[in-house]
């Protein structure tokens, strides 16, 4: 419970630092999570890391699939 405890600190630190194309979001700047995690000093890095992944993919798919509905729209 701790590991998600620390993935979701860092998430909610790093979520708004995304790498963006032109057709949008395509992940998250690992780099800012490195420093987040350096920050917090979270011990295994590597598992959270996997974690603000899975999270990171999951909110990705949900702004894809928010954009292709409004793209219908219009």
């Amino acid at each position: 419970m701790e590991n998600n405890r620390d993935a979701v600190a860092v998430w909610g630190e790093c979520k708004t630092q995304l790498i963006v194309g032109f057709g949008g979001a395509i992940d998250i700047n690992l780099l800012a999570v490195k420093m987040i995690m350096d920050l917090y000093k979270i011990t295994n890095q590597q598992d959270c890391l996997w974690r603000v992944r899975v999270m990171s993919d999951e909110y990705l798919k949900i702004v894809a699939e928010k954009q292709k509905e409004r793209d219908a729209k219009s």
